[in-house]
């Protein structure tokens, strides 16, 4: 028994908490760099709806009420927040002019009316 070759019981153990150590570290990594980057394609879906409302506006020579109004504007659907559970969740508003965002608490902001972008930095 003596011959044989192998790991001791404390070598796994140095293994396993060391592979734990590392996850510790990568899974919170990973979601802060999701977050920031649900956060960007929210904005850049929130300045393309906002380009879709002025070429809705001299189209149609009136104000949009719904995003649904603009599915002519876009290849396949309207964009939706990437943050929302499912695609209904996700529909952004129309709020006197600006483009918002339906997840009050991702807190992505709003954009458009003058021009800006009200949402926060990331």
């Amino acid at each position: 028994m003596k011959n044989q070759k192998g790991f001791t019981l404390v070598e796994l153990m140095v293994v396993v908490v060391i592979i734990g150590i590392l996850i510790a570290i990568a899974v919170p990594a990973y979601s802060k760099i999701k977050e920031s980057s649900e956060a960007k394609a929210c904005e850049a879906n929130m300045r393309t709806i906002f380009s879709a409302i002025q070429v809705y506006r001299v189209d149609k020579k009136e104000e949009p009420t719904d995003v649904k109004q603009l599915a002519d504007y876009f290849e396949g659907a309207v964009p939706t927040c990437p943050s929302a559970e499912d695609a209904e969740d996700g529909e952004y508003n129309i709020v006197n002019g600006k483009v918002e965002c339906p997840l009050k608490d991702k807190d992505h902001g709003s954009y458009g009316g003058d021009g800006g972008s009200e949402t926060p930095s990331t």
